[in-house]
């Protein structure tokens, strides 16, 4: 062993697993046969009785991979269909096959001449390939070519105007102040969104693919979910689920992600179902799919067969490794690619083994950059008129949020590990114990001036004034210490409470809150972020909205996510034009489920 894995099997892969298993003698031949395994995950998720504990299994999977290294596993799992995603370092990531293979790297200069690895382009575009054209500046690299080139500054003007750093010059002007009367809620909404019009056909499922059509959605596309309901959406049966009660169409995890949506089911195993598929792309102009490289290929709705149906349509495959590489046929979860992209060597405490970031965050991550990809796809469509396949691997987009790390290994050789909420430069952080049940209360000292607001907050206690704490040196070799004193402080205090008191001493803080803190936070409600809307099974529930706002724009989401097959007769008729025969022959030929 070198270090660890991340399992989570599903399905069919669960009975892979446990053949595995008994061929390394980690359980008897019995449980093969004693267990409906590709139903596994579904019925314990769902409470149903399963003949082995979940315990029994993770312990039977603790076992087996012992005496594995990282890479073994991955490669039996390549080999197998297994999903086992090494836990991998910033100097795994240097010497994984699979992004040297896809050309990932690109090669960034350093101010000393010296070249190194640095994160490369988000996605592949057929049509508008991705590069970097230029580098990030050194301090003042351009000022010349800015100032005295684009504003037409003279050499003595610019000469006063790099002098003139603490204030602004009088070519750059002063911002002015807003006006009375401006603000977004005095903005008239118009009555358009900025993607009306644009036709998007979502065959995805989960969360990337579906979460980057919401983006798309909830601002005017007009998009079609497509599923079957032989297998829907794996979200449909994990919960929350409104009142504690499952149902496919009660699962509010599935229903957040998919506001703004039609629902379309299509038995994609039935060619009278692939007929209506094509029908379906025929229509888009963005055609989204999430699936292992070449399942829509076999399917026969690939890129080829696509872009012969329809010159015109970006389709946009989106998975964990990207669409070509050794690695390619990996079929996992934001988990796995969670841990093969480094988040979860980096999170956790330093004595612990990784913990790993609270959700699967590639699945967050991913779908804003792949959202303005292909918005740049549709600017290009709609100048051109011209097509063209986006491959978006997951991996390669979330590598961007460590590239820090990255880089540090690339130029300096550290290798980052997991260090609980400590900073290399600042202190005290971390998340500080408050009065109640389970109550925190996050602070960052960075600077000398957070240090000074600290300590004017605390009543300029007599421990403060030790010399050793006022230089950040002091103060990152001294943190256990401090940290002592300012949590005997916050244990007497309501969290709401220290942060308040602090960040009018001018200190980040910040109450750290649960899911039912969030849905009463006064300053999300007073963003409208929150959407209450009638849902045909849940009722009245909240849908959440997106973390920007456009002046003039309503972001969404529209409506609530669809029904299974709620739409089958609307998006048949009024958006492919079907005609009444047509549907009645999809439905006899059972296409339509």
């Amino acid at each position: 062993a070198d270090g660890y894995v991340v399992l989570i099997t599903s399905g069919a892969t669960m009975s892979k697993m446990v053949y595995w298993l008994v061929e390394d003698g980690i359980v008897p031949a019995e449980w093969i046969e004693g267990e409906d395994w590709p139903t596994y995950e579904r019925r314990f998720l769902q409470g149903e009785p399963v003949t082995y504990a979940v315990d029994q299994v993770i312990d039977a999977v603790r076992r087996f991979v012992l005496p594995y290294t990282k890479n073994q596993l991955l490669e039996r799992g390549l080999r197998e269909s297994v999903t086992v995603a090494p836990v991998s370092t910033v100097e795994d990531l240097a010497r994984f096959r699979q992004l040297e293979e896809r050309g990932y790297w690109l090669q960034a200069p350093l101010p000393n001449g010296r070249e190194i690895p640095a994160p490369g382009v988000v996605a592949k575009l057929t049509a508008t390939p991705m590069e970097v054209r230029r580098w990030a500046p050194t301090l003042g690299q351009h000022n010349d070519e800015v100032l005295g080139g684009m504003l037409g500054l003279s050499a003595q003007e610019i000469s006063a105007a790099i002098g003139a750093v603490h204030g602004p010059s009088r070519r750059r002007g002063v911002a002015p102040s807003p006006s009375k009367g401006e603000g977004w809620d005095r903005v008239e909404i118009a009555n358009h969104l900025p993607f009306e019009g644009v036709k998007i056909a979502d065959f995805s499922w989960v969360a990337v693919g579906p979460i980057t059509a919401k983006h798309l959605a909830d601002h005017g596309a007009t998009t079609v979910r497509v599923e079957t309901e032989s297998r829907p959406d794996i979200l449909r049966i994990i919960g929350p689920f409104k009142d504690g009660v499952s149902g496919a169409n009660r699962s509010h995890f599935y229903g957040d992600l998919n506001t703004s949506k039609f629902g379309l089911c299509l038995d994609l195993k039935n060619p009278a179902g692939i007929a209506v598929a094509r029908r379906l792309i025929q229509w888009a102009d963005v055609y989204i799919e999430s699936f292992t490289p070449g399942t829509m290929d076999e399917l026969g709705i690939g890129y080829e067969t696509a872009r012969s149906l329809n010159p015109s349509v970006i389709m946009v495959s989106t998975c964990l490794m990207g669409q070509t590489g050794p690695a390619a046929p990996f079929a996992g979860y934001g988990f796995h690619a969670g841990a093969i992209a480094g988040f979860y060597e980096v999170t956790g405490w330093s004595d612990r083994p990784p913990d790993g970031p609270w959700t699967a965050y590639t699945d967050v991550v991913s779908p804003r950059i792949l959202a303005a990809t292909i918005m740049a796809a549709l600017d290009h469509q709609r100048r051109t008129g011209q097509g063209q396949h986006i491959d978006a691997a997951q991996l390669e987009m979330s590598l961007h949020f460590l590239a820090p790390q990255i880089l540090d290994y690339n130029v300096s050789g550290r290798i980052a590990s997991r260090n609980g909420n400590r900073s290399g430069t600042a202190a005290p952080q971390g998340a500080y114990p408050c009065s109640g049940d389970d109550q925190w209360c996050a602070i960052a000292v960075e600077t000398d001036q957070h240090w000074a607001g600290l300590t004017e907050a605390l009543g300029q206690p007599d421990w403060a004034k030790d010399p050793r704490f006022q230089t950040t040196e002091g103060r990152l070799a001294h943190h256990d210490e401090i940290d002592e004193q300012l949590s005997r402080w916050t244990s007497n205090k309501m969290a709401q409470d220290v942060m308040d008191l602090l960040q009018s001493a001018g200190v980040p803080a910040g109450v750290v809150q649960r899911s039912s803190d969030l849905l009463k936070d006064p300053q999300l409600a007073h963003r409208g972020f929150y959407r209450y809307m009638d849902h045909p099974e849940m009722g009245n529930v909240p849908y959440t909205g997106h973390q920007f706002r456009i002046s003039g724009y309503d972001s969404g989401p529209r409506f609530p996510a669809p029904l299974l097959s709620q739409d089958n007769e609307y998006v048949l008729r009024d958006l492919l034009g079907m005609s009444d025969d047509e549907i009645i022959e999809a439905v006899i030929a059972d296409a339509l489920t």
